[in-house]
C-alpha cells in the first residue's frame, strides 16, 4: 500500500515538474526523463502489469459466475476465456470519462459487497470467536504448494497496483492542483477496507480456499435459506462492478 502510493505521488510530481502538456501519458514521461529506451522498457512492464491485472479480474468475475451457477466442478480456465471475449467490447472505451457511469455504479455495489462481507465475517467471530484450521493454514499449503507464494504476493500487488490508470484519471481531472490529496486519501482508504476485510474474513473462516469472499460467502456451506439468496445478489453485484470498470 505505501509503495503503490509512493511510486502514484512520484508519477505525479515528474509530471509537474517537466511541466510541457505534451507530456500527457507514462510512456511520455519516461521518454522525457530516460529516452526512448528508458520509454521502451517502461511500456514493457507497464504491459505486463495491466496484463496481469486484466487475468486476475478476468478469473475472479469466472469464479464469481461459478458461484452463482452453482458449478463447482466445472473448468475454470474454460470460463476465463469466455469472461475474457466479452470483455473485449470494453477495450473500444478509450476514455476515462467514458466510464465515468460505470465506476459510480461500480463503487456502488462494492460498498454494498464490503458491508456485507465484512458484516457477516464479525457476526461469525463474535457468535463463534477465534477460529484455526491448521490443515487449511496459509502456512501448510505453502509448504505443500510453494508456487502458491507467487501467487499470494501477485494477487496483493494486482489488488492494489493502480499506476498504469494514475495519468489517465489525472487528466481527467478538471482541477489538477487537487489531484494529490485526493488519491492518497482514496488509496489509503483502499488499504484499510483491504485489510479489514481480508483479516475479518481469514479469522471467521479460516477453512475459506476461494479467491472471491462473495463467492465463498454465498456457497452452501457458508449460508442458508434467504441469506444465501442475499450474498448471491452481493456476489452478483461484485461481478457486475469488476466488469463494469474492467
Amino acid at each position: 500500500a505505501v509503495q503503490g502510493i509512493y511510486s502514484m505521488c512520484m508519477l505525479v510530481e515528474c509530471k509537474r515538474r517537466i511541466g510541457s502538456r505534451n507530456v500527457q501519458t507514462f510512456d511520455e514521461i519516461a521518454f522525457y526523463a530516460f529516452g526512448n529506451q528508458g520509454k521502451r522498457i517502461v511500456q514493457l512492464f507497464l504491459c505486463l502489469v495491466q496484463g496481469g491485472v486484466g487475468c486476475v479480474y478476468i478469473q475472479l468475475i469466472a469464479t464469481n459466475i461459478m458461484a452463482l451457477i452453482g458449478n463447482k466442478s466445472g473448468n475454470i480456465h474454460t470460463y476465463s476465456v469466455v469472461v475474457g471475449l466479452l470483455m473485449l467490447p470494453f477495450a473500444l472505451l478509450r476514455r476515462m470519462k467514458q466510464l465515468r457511469y460505470f465506476s459510480v455504479a461500480a463503487n456502488i455495489f462494492m460498498v454494498i459487497a464490503v458491508v456485507a462481507a465484512t458484516s457477516k465475517s464479525l457476526s461469525v467471530i463474535l457468535s463463534s470467536g477465534f477460529k484455526y484450521n491448521s490443515s487449511s493454514s496459509v502456512g501448510t499449503n505453502l509448504r505443500r504448494e510453494p508456487i502458491l507464494l507467487a501467487e499470494y504476493t501477485g494477487s496483493m500487488f494486482y489488488a492494489y497496483e493502480g499506476i498504469g490508470l494514475v495519468m489517465p484519471v489525472e487528466n481527467s481531472v478538471k482541477h489538477t492542483c487537487n489531484f494529490r490529496p485526493i488519491l492518497v486519501n482514496a488509496m489509503a482508504l483502499i488499504g484499510v477496507i483491504f485489510v479489514t476485510v481480508s483479516i475479518s474474513a481469514c479469522i471467521a473462516f479460516p477453512e475459506m480456499n476461494n479467491g472471491s469472499i462473495t463467492a465463498f460467502l454465498a456457497g452452501p456451506e457458508v449460508a442458508h435459506g434467504t441469506e444465501r439468496g442475499v450474498f448471491q445478489v452481493v456476489n452478483g453485484l461484485v461481478t457486475l462492478a469488476v466488469a463494469l470498470t474492467y
